[in-house]
């Protein structure tokens, strides 16, 4: 698959405000997922590796990633929530597929994908202010 062959599919879409995430064992996705976090501060890990969140982050994890949180959350924070395919193949799952521990993964719900080199590690950046 190349970047030209990208249609992403959002499957469940979520906004979180006035939480605090602390979840310290690891859970793994079975699709894409996308947070953006505003106006909070801490860490992701994902796959072995340690991410500093701060205002305007978004972090990008590819389908079975093994991640955990250690979030501190304000009045003003919010965390929005993207599961997605990248493309529409598998459009015909209308549900969220939910998060797994790893006592629970089960290889057999995610869907197949076909991975793009530069999408099949974890991303997090700090975005610039959109207006």
């Amino acid at each position: 698959m190349n970047y030209s062959d990208l249609n992403p599919f959002i499957r469940y879409a979520v906004a979180h405000r006035d939480i605090c995430i602390k979840n310290t064992f690891p859970s793994i996705c079975y699709d894409c997922r996308l947070f953006f976090f505003d106006n909070a501060n801490g860490t992701i890990q994902a796959n072995n590796k340690t991410y500093t969140i701060e205002n305007k982050t978004a972090a990008y994890l590819p389908p079975e990633t093994e991640y955990s949180f250690d979030i501190n959350f304000t009045k003003e924070s919010q965390l929005t929530i993207f599961n997605f395919d990248l493309t529409s193949r598998n459009s015909h799952i209308k549900t969220s597929l939910s998060t797994a521990t790893k006592n629970n993964f089960d290889k057999s719900i995610t869907p197949p994908y076909e991975r793009i080199k530069g999408l099949d590690t974890p991303i997090v950046k700090q975005m610039p202010e959109i207006e």
